[in-house]
């Protein structure tokens, strides 16, 4: 009998869990970890304008054999340099920046330019977004939204795996009748 007075409890926590966060990803989470060996990193407000003075960053570390990480951005719209200099930019470094002495800059951009695709050959990268005051009028750059996959080697057939789990967008498709 008590086990069946608990459900509800759970059931309730468990909404509440999957809400707070969906919500938490739909607003831009601007700092975390992953362990998945896919996912999206979007900057904060993505698809609308980011916000000014944000200083994000994401950790990306797998447990599993990793080969390489595969990053590639779906829509870049930052901006532009000013002064010769990224004043707003996505930075990507290889290993985990401030928490592994190796950690090395992979690249930095700005603008509108979409950066290539790029393979980190390491288990673990990071992903940082800063953003200046913003002494413009209104900011009409709408960020980022990256996506990542790792390269994995299955101990037991020594292939490589390219794991997919996540499908970028835009989806879901609006289809519409002929």
């Amino acid at each position: 009998m008590e086990c069946s007075r608990s459900r509800p409890f759970i059931i309730l926590f468990m909404a509440v869990l999957v809400c707070f966060t969906e919500c938490i990803l739909v607003q831009g989470n601007c700092e975390n970890w992953r362990s998945s060996p896919s996912g999206a990193i979007q900057s904060p407000n993505y698809p609308s304008a980011y916000p000014h003075e944000q200083k994000c960053t994401w950790f990306v570390s797998i447990e599993d054999s990793v080969v390489d990480i595969k990053v590639s951005f779906s829509s870049f719209n930052l901006q532009p340099k000013l002064d010769g200099e990224c004043k707003d930019y996505v930075a990507i470094y290889r290993l985990l920046l401030n928490k592994d002495p190796r950690a090395t800059l992979a690249g930095k951009f700005c603008g509108s330019s979409f950066p290539k695709s790029m393979r980190i050959a390491e288990s673990s990268f990071t992903v940082q977004f800063v953003s200046d005051s913003g002494h413009e009028t209104s900011n009409s750059y709408t960020g980022f939204s990256l996506y990542y996959e790792a390269y994995i080697k299955d101990s037991e057939s020594n292939n490589y795996l390219c794991v997919q789990h996540f499908i970028p967008e835009p989806y879901p498709l609006k289809l519409t009748k002929p």
